[in-house]
């Protein structure tokens, strides 16, 4: 009998602390990220970047989702298109449509490098310092 109480003493102990090590492990998260593509107001221009970056928060909500995550720019983009690239939920994104300015949001695409060739296709030596004059 002692045997048998000690077995099952161990196989309790082992799902506890499985229990705790799947509370402790981080959760997946809601929020994806999406490139956020936005006009500016008619007659409105932007001097600075920070002007830029305060319009650009005002478009993300400041509700957080059931898992104590907010809306979060991940990126601003000031020279090539106004728009941003944010960590959003799918609410977040129903709520931008609604928004002035707002023009479009596409998830991210994450692409894999299709070669390894590269370098030495454009003469690049690596390891070594090129000095051009």
């Amino acid at each position: 009998m002692g045997i048998l109480s000690f077995v099952t003493a161990i196989c309790i102990l082992n799902l506890h602390s499985l229990a705790i090590l799947a509370n402790d492990y981080p959760k997946k998260s809601s929020l994806e990220t999406y490139i956020v593509h936005v006009e500016a107001p008619d007659g409105q221009s932007f001097t600075q970047s920070v002007d830029l970056d305060i319009w650009y928060q005002s478009f993300l909500s400041t509700a957080t989702s059931s898992s104590g995550e907010g809306p979060e720019i991940v990126y601003s983009y000031h020279f090539a298109f106004k728009g941003f690239a944010a960590r959003l939920s799918p609410d977040d994104v129903k709520a931008l449509e609604k928004k002035e300015g707002f023009i479009s949001a596409h998830p991210e695409e994450k692409y894999s490098l299709h070669t390894t060739h590269s370098p030495n296709f454009l003469m690049i030596l690596l390891n070594t310092i090129h000095h051009f004059v």
